[in-house]
């Protein structure tokens, strides 16, 4: 377990995930309301995205070869915490089968979606960079949201994150994927004054030079959502 917890404390900020972990709850029922079962809740949601964070990593393993830094580059390192993946993730539906068969049933979906995907498409760069985004719109499903339209919203929060993050667009660029984020939000809650309020916020967050300002983005897309 050494291995693991090294890699946790070089890629994993736990205030951080753990905040994540708790906001993606609070996207899935609208609320803020904190209470036993959202807590379990945010706890497995919360070491299901430090897994596929590990997952997504040892896929980059090869890429990541020059970052010596990184333990997971290290072929002897990536197979034996590539174990412990499997390992965790085997045990995590088997905890999830007792509780409801059919959580269980949609992470081993999971797995397969993205084995198949990451196979097929990671020589597309543009398209790697949202490999690791599709388990952000899988959580609140599995959770039990009934929004297909926010769903879409929030990942596409999240694709003009990783692609402002890797330089992929430009902040203008930018602004019609989240006016089109807002437009999804709006077309269930139909509030379109607070939407307005949260799409302005949201739009001078994206044009200041600040790189973790973008990460605002995020709070503001599920705070729209839970006024709303």
């Amino acid at each position: 377990m050494h291995d693991l917890s090294k890699y946790i404390k070089e890629r994993i900020d736990l205030l951080s995930w753990s905040a994540l972990a708790y906001a993606l709850v609070c996207f899935t029922y609208g609320s803020f309301w904190l209470n036993g079962i959202r807590l379990a809740e945010s706890f497995g949601v919360f070491v299901f995205l430090i897994l596929f964070r590990l997952y997504d990593d040892l896929a980059n393993s090869e890429i990541d070869r020059h970052k010596l830094q990184r333990s997971y580059t290290k072929d002897s390192k990536a197979i034996l915490l590539k174990r412990y993946f499997y390992l965790l993730y085997t045990g995590l539906i088997l905890l999830l089968a007792f509780h409801e068969a059919r959580q269980a049933i949609l992470l081993i979906s999971f797995l397969l979606l993205c084995e198949t995907c990451y196979y097929v498409l990671f020589p597309f760069r543009k398209i790697r960079l949202l490999l690791p985004l599709l388990k952000y719109p899988f959580v609140v499903l599995v959770l039990g949201s009934q929004d297909p339209y926010a769903i879409f919203g929030l990942f596409l929060i999240f694709l003009i994150i990783e692609y402002r993050d890797e330089d992929v667009i430009s902040k203008f660029m930018a602004l019609p994927i989240l006016f089109v984020a807002y437009v999804l939000c709006y077309f269930n809650n139909q509030d379109l004054h607070v939407a307005i309020v949260f799409l302005i916020l949201s739009i001078a967050t994206l044009l200041v030079n600040y790189k973790r300002a973008r990460y605002l983005l995020l709070f503001l897309y599920i705070l729209n959502n839970v006024a709303l």
